[in-house]
């Protein structure tokens, strides 16, 4: 469990010279002051602008805390604020309204219909958009606002606690994995969701910059998903990009710092309470031929190889700060012919546990439209470039070796190959990882290069008869590199030169899409309804070529020439799809629904 502390800097160069000097000087030389003011109890009623009606289970809430109520069925509340505080009012299908108390005891309030408004809001669905009061299937909204809060390289980890049924779940090292499952396992293979972003189809969102993300939906059920078919059954999530807009252009850096820290550590033996607990067990222990094994020497008093100065809190000695740090520079503008928007971005994350552990990656995206008579086009190209150094697990999780990792046992030994500490057989005549040292002797880095490009006309021959063709293309390459040096981490975890492994791993995955759709929409008094009709060609290249080496000396460069066995392989595999889709939906007065 981690816990964020932010620094948050934000610049936008359209401000004037002088708001640009008065907001540096405020935040370079804030003062703050502190004073006790009483709280009073503050009540009243609220009801519906609409009739008059009281509304019973309004949210009352003092902005900034943790203070709440809610109204009973006669509409009043009651709560505790200080003058100076301003209360959130609350209520599902109503406008929510923020009121400064101002000294005031009674604060009587009616809040404004938001239904209307609601449902007309327009959300983004397969291949298309529908009013929200048009949907029959389940899908989420995000409030994109809401989870850019949470600093993340990922896209996917934004939606933690943003939207019902969907759960998030990471590994919490830099740039390492996130597992999402839409309303529970649906599969016994690959539970993660389908990512669709701009409108095309991508395994993963974790190359593109969250800065960029203007919307998402979640399609959780089999209704709103059936439209992708057999790739939307675990759910899809559609992600929409910022756009260009028309008009004057704007220019704005957005820079981030915060740390990272374990809040909350496990509670384990310190080496006397180890020692003690340990011999009490060795002395009521025998092995297979009924004799006793014995006190083990580190842990007995009366014996040479007792073991007295070293007292190890292995959470301590592994936990340190990580840092997160994010810079974003984004220029937009453009006219109705071509409008652009162009985001550089820049994101480094360094783990919390002692170890060359880290995240690094820089990402440019353009993202262009425009429009001239009745025909409109767009595209987006992409290119990411991200370097990770990987934390390696042996058998336990990190916080598993941790907790188990024995207080006898240094960090640090200067006597052992590599310089890290471990036990012996017959010492502390015990298993136990150094789980500091096991990271830093091994190098176990991933580089990963990412480029999309998307390309789009739509034209509309009639009103409301509309063809549209997309061709997409997506292509990542990586190299992994694993290399297990000779080492000496103490009994069970010695590696000689010629057990020494690296393991090299080269390849690529290419997705191209070509996607026609016909569309046609039609409102004919009450009567209104669309219709979709298309064909997708998909085509899958993967390539990935590996290389074992073992037997390294101590010291050798890393390289596959310079081990003693070499072995290897390649692997590649084309695959191609061509589907066909069609939809129809049809309302009447906007009360009866056919999709």
């Amino acid at each position: 469990m981690t816990t964020n502390h932010r620094l948050f800097f934000y610049c936008n160069f359209l401000l004037p010279k002088k708001e640009w000097l008065i907001a540096l000087l405020v935040m370079l030389f804030s003062t703050y002051t502190v004073s006790a003011q009483q709280a009073n109890t503050v009540s009243g009623k609220i009801t519906s602008e609409k009739d008059g009606m009281p509304l019973p289970g309004v949210n009352i809430l003092v902005k900034g805390s943790s203070a709440s109520a809610s109204t009973g069925f006669d509409g009043e509340y009651s709560i505790n604020a200080k003058p100076t505080d301003v209360l959130v009012f609350s209520y599902v299908g109503y406008e929510t309204k923020e009121v400064t108390i101002s000294n005031r005891k009674q604060i009587n309030y009616a809040l404004k219909d938001d239904t209307n408004n609601k449902l007309n809001e327009v959300v983004v669905i397969g291949y298309g958009t529908q009013k929200k009061a048009d949907l029959t299937g389940s899908v989420s909204v995000v409030k994109v606002a809401d989870a850019k809060k949470t600093i993340t390289y990922d896209v996917a980890k934004m939606l933690q606690g943003q939207a019902a049924g969907v759960t998030v779940q990471s590994s919490g090292e830099p740039g390492g994995f996130v597992n999402i499952k839409i309303r529970g396992i649906s599969s016994f293979n690959n539970t993660n969701p389908l990512f669709v972003v701009d409108g095309m189809m991508v395994d993963s969102p974790n190359d593109f910059s969250t800065g960029e993300i203007e919307s998402m939906q979640v399609l959780k059920d089999a209704s709103s998903a059936a439209i992708y078919g057999v790739r939307g059954a675990n759910g899809v999530i559609i992600i929409t990009t910022k756009k260009g807009k028309a008009g004057q252009v704007s220019i704005s850096y957005k820079n981030l710092f915060g740390v990272q820290n374990v809040a909350r550590k496990w509670d384990v033996t310190n080496r006397e309470q180890y020692q003690k607990i340990v011999t009490a067990a060795e002395q009521n222990y025998m092995d297979t031929t009924g004799i006793m094994i014995g006190i083990a020497p580190a842990n007995d008093p009366t014996n040479p190889g007792y073991i007295n100065n070293v007292d190890t809190d292995w959470q301590d000695a592994a936990f340190k700060t990580g840092t997160i740090q994010n810079h974003s520079l984004t220029i937009n503008g453009g006219a109705e012919s071509l409008s652009y928007n162009v985001n550089i971005d820049y994101f480094k994350n360094t783990g919390y546990v002692e170890s060359p552990q880290d995240y690094e990656r820089y990402t440019t995206t353009l993202n262009f439209n425009g429009k001239k008579g009745k025909f409109k086009y767009g595209g987006k190209l992409g290119y990411t470039q991200s370097d990770k150094e990987n934390f390696t697990e042996n058998l336990n999780s990190v916080i598993g070796s941790l907790a188990t990792a024995i207080p006898t046992m240094p960090v640090y030994d200067s006597n052992r190959l590599g310089g890290y500490g471990g036990t012996t057989n017959s010492g502390q005549r015990a298993i136990s990882l150094n789980v500091i040292g096991y990271n830093n002797v091994m190098d176990n880095t991933t580089e990963r290069n990412r480029f999309i490009g998307d390309i789009w006309g739509e034209y509309e021959f009639i009103d409301g008869l509309k063809f549209k063709t997309d061709v997409s293309f997506d292509r990542t390459d990586w190299h992994n590199h694993i290399y297990n040096p000779p080492s000496d981490l103490g009994w069970r975890y010695i590696v000689n030169p010629e057990n020494a492994t690296l393991n090299i791993e080269l390849g690529n995955t290419t997705r191209t899409f070509f996607n026609n759709f016909l569309t046609y929409e039609k409102t004919i008094n009450k009567h209104k309804f669309d219709v979709l009709a298309g064909w997708i060609q998909e085509k899958n290249d993967f390539y990935k070529n590996w290389s074992r080496g073992t037997g390294y000396e101590t010291g050798e460069i890393s390289q596959i020439q310079n081990a003693t066995t070499i072995v290897g392989g390649e692997w590649a595999s084309t695959i191609t799809t061509l589907s066909y889709i069609t939809r129809l939906n049809y309302s009447y007065a906007d009360k009866y629904l056919i999709q």
